[in-house]
């Protein structure tokens, strides 16, 4: 059975993913890419003070989902002998 089910995206849309004693997080924040472009972040506050994801940043978060999704199951596929196993995705 595959890890990576429909559920999952609930988890990862709020922020952690935990299972036994690995947990996996993603920031809100911009970042500086291979070539020094800064990213803006997908993520706004709105006018209840709620962070969401902005209209013009929907297709950029669901690609970085689905990167995280992908990397999630690279490591179940290939496990580590590391206590911990520290993956930088978007920095």
């Amino acid at each position: 059975m595959d890890f990576l089910s429909n559920d999952l995206d609930q988890y990862i849309t709020e922020d952690k993913v935990k299972k036994k004693n690995r947990k996996c997080e993603h920031g809100r924040d911009k970042y500086v890419d291979s070539e020094g472009n800064t990213i803006k972040s997908c993520w706004r506050l709105n006018k209840q003070g709620i962070m969401t994801i902005m209209k013009t940043k929907e297709e950029e978060w669901k690609q970085r989902i689905g990167k995280l999704k992908e990397t999630i199951q690279y490591w179940i596929d290939n496990r580590s002998n590391k206590t911990i196993e520290v993956v930088e995705l978007f920095y």
